[in-house]
């Protein structure tokens, strides 16, 4: 009696699927359910930002949806590039739910083609890894060649120079100034929107590690300056060591501690200081000679009245021949109370 009851159920569920009748109420215990799941779908991967300049930052929106009965979370977004960065509003999307991604393309420092892809990791059901690409061709607006320029190691009294080609597409350079008074300039003009740049280190450069700039001042309203960082090491007889001086954090208000620097003779040749100074009356410098061939400069931070960042160069005229001016770097943080 059991097993016929069975039987004449089961032909029932069978022509009620057959038919597309619905299930009757008591024979709905017999179906199995699906699990509430989410499920992902994206109706554009991929975007084509076409044509950019470089400098240009651009965004676009992909949209991502879940069509599935149960939330679908955002677990991870990862980019290979720091040029391009995508984020959402919010991390989870309900069922039936749409959300936006925004992305976006930094150029600065592009050129040419470029293919970007952004992985979206999920918890859906159908794709835990969904990829997004976007693509643009950059054009550089300018070249400068060399970007930056590095004299080395310079042993003697010589004034070296070297060249930079500049061109652009559509500006020029109305000027160029030097932030050191030991770097010279001088522009030229080779076409349209083409110059060279001489950049020359005086003679008279100091002993030490020059670190500084030359600034071209140009008719474009994106890149109104442009910098050429320029170095040069130059040694000769005295030296001091350290070479700069990191001051490091100090309260607004408060005097430095004394920080030290030596000055010898690489060749122990013996040498007498004539003046010793900052270039901006921050310190207190006292001088000590330990030999002919040596001295200490105890260097301490007056004051100051404000929070910020200083800095000031240290000038020692010396007796040597060689080398008869010292230039040490100085820095310091100040900050509030």
């Amino acid at each position: 009696m059991i097993m016929h009851k069975t039987r004449v159920r089961l032909r029932l569920l069978l022509w009620t699927a057959v038919l597309g009748l619905a299930v009757p109420a008591g024979l709905a215990s017999c179906t199995r359910h699906t699990p509430a799941a989410p499920f992902v779908v994206v109706p554009q991967t991929s975007y084509d930002f076409s044509h950019l300049d470089a400098g240009d930052v651009v965004t676009h929106d992909f949209h991502i949806q879940n069509t599935g009965r149960a939330p679908l979370f955002i677990q991870g977004i990862m980019s290979p590039c720091r040029c391009i960065f995508a984020q959402v509003q919010n991390r989870e999307i309900a069922p039936g739910g749409d959300i936006a991604m925004s992305v976006r393309l930094d150029t600065k420092g592009l050129n040419g083609r470029v293919d970007q892809r952004i992985i979206v990791y999920t918890n859906a059901s159908n794709e835990r890894a969904l990829a997004f690409k976007v693509t643009a061709f950059v054009r550089q607006l300018f070249t400068l060649q060399p970007g930056r320029v590095d004299f080395g190691d310079i042993h003697d009294n010589r004034a070296l120079s070297q060249t930079v080609v500049f061109t652009a597409t559509s500006f020029g350079i109305t000027s160029v100034t030097s932030t050191s008074p030991y770097v010279h300039t001088g522009l030229h003009t080779t076409g349209d929107h083409a110059y060279t740049i001489g950049i020359r280190i005086d003679r008279a450069l100091p002993a030490g590690l020059l670190q500084s700039s030359v600034l071209l001042h140009t008719g474009s309203s994106r890149y109104p300056v442009l910098t050429i960082p320029v170095k040069a090491n130059k040694m000769f007889d005295l030296r001091a060591n350290p070479d700069k001086i990191f001051a490091g954090i100090l309260l607004k208000g408060r005097e430095s501690s004394v920080f030290g620097t030596y000055l010898f003779s690489r060749h122990k040749k013996p040498f007498t200081l004539n003046t010793v100074f900052d270039t901006k009356g921050y310190l207190h410098i006292e001088v000590q000679r330990f030999a002919p061939d040596i001295y200490k400069l105890n260097v301490r931070a007056k004051p100051f009245d404000r929070a910020g960042e200083y800095t000031t160069d240290i000038i020692v005229h010396t007796s040597d021949a060689r080398t008869p001016v010292l230039q040490i770097p100085f820095r310091v943080i100040v900050m509030d109370k």
